[in-house]
């Protein structure tokens, strides 16, 4: 059963902090639309939830990697058929998400890529607008049959968009007031037929909004798989790309550039010392954690390359942290 619930106070106090309120025509993509981020460091925390919080992410490191999303007419994508009631689709290449407005409802109708579409029979529905703090929209009927490499398979799955925060939000840019916190999380259930074959998709996300914009000002992603009861789980975070002053990429005192990326074995990093630092090097896995660190060095102003030892590492997504004596530079590295 889909359902929107809004959850109304019997007894309501002055706010310190407006509430603002997500609609159809300002916060559901269309064609047109660039979704911009850049990539931060994982140790950000979601914080509270509730009303007038304050989040204080003012020295959060964030890196240089820009994601950009365009947002296209579904009719000039490769899957468009498989989606014919789609108004938008997000994506590039032979990769594309599928999405619908109608009405007040925005919902995922499914995917597309080189090994297969997914089509969803009931559509994810992700927002009922108007949405404010304490409104849910909850979908209980996600239900979608594909086929990858010949192997049919059946995803069901449950979801839940809450409006479940408002407040300020401080990044290293400035201060960003009357924001909505929206929390999702969804659970994907996705059976082999005929085999004795199960999988599960989670997604946890925490999406901050302002009253203009359709990317969030800043967002917190744990992403888990769960196969034959081992679970992974991926923490990805994300500022947009309007909330990033040119500065915040480079008050550190120093630039560094990483390569080969993906890398096996050793990675390079190349440094351009401004003011004399010392630093520290730490290899941070997709929660956060430090995974491998290196000995602290000190640097006079100029250029230095060095070669850091990976092996050993399991395959996956990384981070560099560079913290030097006047701020960090964070850097995506992918490892094989």
């Amino acid at each position: 059963m889909k359902t929107r619930t809004t959850l109304l106070l019997a007894l309501l106090s002055v706010s310190a902090t407006a509430q603002i309120t997500l609609n159809v025509g300002t916060h559901a993509i269309s064609p047109g639309d660039q979704l911009s981020t850049y990539d931060a460091d994982t140790s950000a925390q979601p914080g509270a939830a509730g009303a007038n919080i304050t989040w204080n992410l003012s020295t959060l490191p964030i890196s240089s990697t820009l994601t950009s999303v365009n947002i296209v007419a579904p009719n000039t994508t490769t899957y468009s058929s498989s989606f014919p009631t789609a108004t938008a689709a997000a994506g590039s290449g032979t990769s594309w998400q599928y999405y619908r407005v109608s009405g007040n409802t925005y919902s995922l109708l499914g995917t597309g890529n080189s090994t297969q579409i997914q089509s969803y029979q009931q559509s994810h529905d992700l927002f009922t607008y108007p949405f404010t703090y304490n409104t849910t929209t909850t979908d209980n009927t996600i239900l979608c049959n594909y086929t990858v490499s010949g192997f049919n398979y059946q995803r069901t799955g449950t979801s839940q968009t809450k409006g479940d925060a408002y407040g300020t939000l401080i990044l290293p840019s400035g201060t960003f007031s009357n924001l909505l916190r929206v929390k999702v999380t969804y659970t994907y259930k996705d059976s082999m037929i005929g085999f004795n074959f199960t999988g599960y998709t989670s997604l946890v996300r925490y999406s901050w909004f302002n009253a203009t914009s359709k990317t969030p000002v800043f967002q917190i992603d744990y992403i888990t798989l769960t196969v034959s009861g081992n679970s992974n789980t991926t923490k990805i975070v994300s500022v947009g790309s309007f909330a990033v002053g040119v500065n915040d990429l480079s008050v550190a005192g120093f630039s560094a550039d990483v390569y080969p990326n993906p890398a096996n074995g050793r990675v390079n990093v190349s440094y351009e010392v401004r003011n004399s630092t010392e630093l520290k090097v730490q290899l941070l896995g997709p929660l956060g954690q430090a995974v491998r660190e290196y000995p602290v060095s000190v640097f006079a102003p100029g250029s230095y390359s060095d070669e850091l030892d990976i092996s050993g590492i399991a395959p996956g997504v990384y981070y560099l942290r560079m913290n030097g004596t006047e701020g960090s530079v964070l850097k995506k590295l992918v490892i094989q």
